[in-house]
């Protein structure tokens, strides 16, 4: 969502919420978050699982017990107090009919302004599929988002190494990474003991997003091993680095 404040006037303390029922297949709900993600998802013994990733402006997600037989609904009052309550108020020890609300930092629109709220609903057969689902969806989001950037010239603001995506991954993953000007770089991967297992790349790049996949082998073509590994981008006056895992 784009809020714009048109009017001459600012617009202090606009909250945005939105209030979710997943009803699966058999009921006895659980739900959980992951505040790595920033994601909460709901699940059951049925197998599937759904999921809601705050991307951007999201801060506080609220469960609400919604029993059978006594489904009175929630008041105005009661809704704005779910969506205005910062933080995570998320039932994760126990099991049955739950709502979920989401809601937004408290917005402040001077006037001609424009505020973004992004969040995606997320479905998938397992807990696991889900997490690597949200993490593809944060990853395309940041690629728009940064791609569409304010600026003059539509560049990116800063250097930045993205988390490779899928992650955990088997058998190949993708790292990406943006530039703000040419630059000499060298993309490389290590074990956890340091030791180089394989580069990526190594040259000149232009002003942009550039993004590699690593097949989970190393310079010699041999299969890595399941374990944690790190990327690291090197440029001329730089480095940062991430970790992701490979399983089998």
């Amino acid at each position: 969502y784009n809020l714009e404040n048109s009017s001459s006037s600012g617009i202090d303390g606009l909250r945005i919420g939105l209030l979710v029922d997943f009803d699966l297949p058999g009921g006895n709900e659980q739900l959980t978050y992951d505040p790595s993600l920033n994601l909460t998802y709901q699940y059951n013994s049925s197998g599937e699982v759904v999921g809601f990733i705050g991307l951007k402006g999201v801060n506080s997600f609220s469960s609400v017990s919604n029993p059978s037989g006594s489904k009175a609904g929630l008041s105005m009052a009661e809704k704005y107090a779910l969506i205005s309550s910062d933080g995570i108020q998320v039932d994760q020890a126990n099991s049955g009919d739950y709502l979920l609300v989401a809601g937004s930092h408290a917005l402040n629109i001077a006037a001609g302004r424009v505020e973004e709220v992004a969040y995606a609903i997320i479905v998938a057969p397992t807990i696991s599929d889900l997490l690597l689902t949200a993490q593809e969806a944060r990853n395309k989001f940041d690629i728009l988002t940064s791609i569409t950037a304010s600026g003059t010239a539509g560049l990116p603001v800063g250097i930045e190494l993205r988390q490779n995506y899928p992650n955990p991954f088997n058998p190949t993953t993708t790292i990406s990474f943006r530039l703000t000007k040419t630059e000499q770089v060298s993309l490389d991967i290590y074990n956890l003991l340091g030791q180089k297992v394989t580069t990526l790349f190594e040259g000149r790049l232009p002003t942009g997003f550039h993004s590699f996949d690593w097949d989970a082998s190393s310079e010699s073509g041999q299969r890595a091993a399941s374990g944690i590994y790190f990327y690291r981008l090197s440029w001329s006056n730089g480095v940062e680095s991430r970790k992701m895992v490979l399983i089998k």
